[in-house]
């Protein structure tokens, strides 16, 4: 009898914990007032690293991420995160597209003149919410956290997750509240695959190494 994995709760607590202040917040003050609050303040040296971490939720991460999972873990590992990562991002996409087509985000919302642009980001208009930059963090690193399930990573998978998201409404292509969408998406998409793959079939469970 194989020994049963830690549960995740360490990565529901952090993840869960700043979703619902970022969501209390907006019960209390408007969805642009929250924005300015998070944006920052003038250029700064951060303008690099964020940019770089809003990266990290771009497509390109699926292929390196999957080669490790199936030569590290399983190929049940590798295509649970593969679908999680693919199914998120394709709802996000959707609704993005017809439910909430008519979203704004800031620069056309605000108006550029008022958001602190970073270099080297073309703002985007149109197709705000929910951020699928976001859900491709969340559905990132929690299946991350399904297959390492020590509790600092969950913990650094979670900040991690809410880092990536953050980058988004530092650069000024989201409002906070887009955040919040896209984390649900992401998490709830997740959940479903991986509680899936554990009922897949055991040659599956392949693992080259």
């Amino acid at each position: 009898m194989q020994n049963q994995k830690p549960k995740l709760s360490y990565w529901f607590i952090t993840a869960g914990t700043i979703w619902l202040v970022l969501a209390l917040a907006h019960l209390y003050y408007t969805k642009t007032e929250v924005f300015f609050y998070l944006h920052g303040e003038e250029n700064t040296p951060f303008d690099y690293i964020m940019y770089l971490g809003t990266h990290l939720g771009d497509g390109w991460v699926v292929l390196p991420v999957f080669v490790f999972l199936f030569f590290k873990e399983s190929l049940s590992k590798a295509l649970a995160f593969g679908l999680a990562f693919g199914f998120s991002g394709l709802i996000t996409q959707v609704l993005k597209r017809t439910v909430f087509k008519e979203i704004q985000r800031p620069s056309s919302y605000l108006g550029e003149d008022l958001i602190r642009t970073v270099d080297w980001v073309d703002l985007h208009s149109m197709h705000s919410f929910p951020s699928g930059h976001t859900t491709a963090a969340f559905a990132l690193c929690l299946s991350l956290a399904f297959i390492y399930r020590n509790k600092y990573a969950q913990i650094g998978f979670a900040l991690l997750a809410w880092f990536i998201g953050y980058t988004r409404v530092y650069i000024g292509q989201h409002f906070p509240v887009d955040l919040l969408g896209g984390a649900v998406v992401g998490i709830l998409i997740t959940v479903l695959i991986f509680t899936w793959e554990r009922k897949w079939p055991e040659k599956l469970k392949y693992r080259p190494l």
